[in-house]
Order: structure tokens, then C-alpha cells, then sequence
């Protein structure tokens, strides 16, 4: 399964985090839901798929970069 993550360094520490690249439209910033946050959220299918509960990321546009996990299964 292909999965569409990035990797990028995060404003506030300069940690580098990994999750769902989001760009806000008329936005300066660009935001990452990382995998942790995922974890947490809610979606309300039932609610015309409302999300709930997901805290994003502000991070450095220009330190974003695909990430690619190699995990083997056997």
C-alpha cells in the first residue's frame, strides 16, 4: 500500500515531524497532520464525514520532503 506521507522541520522546536501534508489555500503556512495526531481524531461519517479533534503542525515549507518508510513484511 502506497502511502502519501512527508517529512518536514517543525516551526515551533525545529523537530522534524512525519504525517499528511495539508496546504491551505491563501494560507503563508503549511501544515502537516502527523501520524500521532491521526491517532487521535475523529471522523463523523454520519456528518457528512466531519473531522474532529486533529491538531496540525505548522511547519518550514521549505524543508518539506517525501518520506519513504521501507517495511518488509514476511
Amino acid at each position: 500500500m502506497k502511502q502519501y506521507l512527508y517529512r518536514a522541520q517543525r516551526m515551533r522546536d525545529g523537530k522534524f515531524v512525519i504525517g499528511a501534508l495539508l496546504d491551505i489555500p491563501n494560507s503563508g503556512f503549511t501544515y502537516i497532520a502527523t501520524i500521532e495526531a491521526m491517532g487521535n481524531m475523529c471522523v463523523n461519517e454520519l456528518d457528512g464525514g466531519k473531522t474532529t479533534n486533529l491538531e496540525l503542525t505548522r511547519v518550514m515549507i521549505n524543508t518539506v520532503e517525501p518520506y519513504m518508510e521501507i517495511a518488509e513484511k514476511r
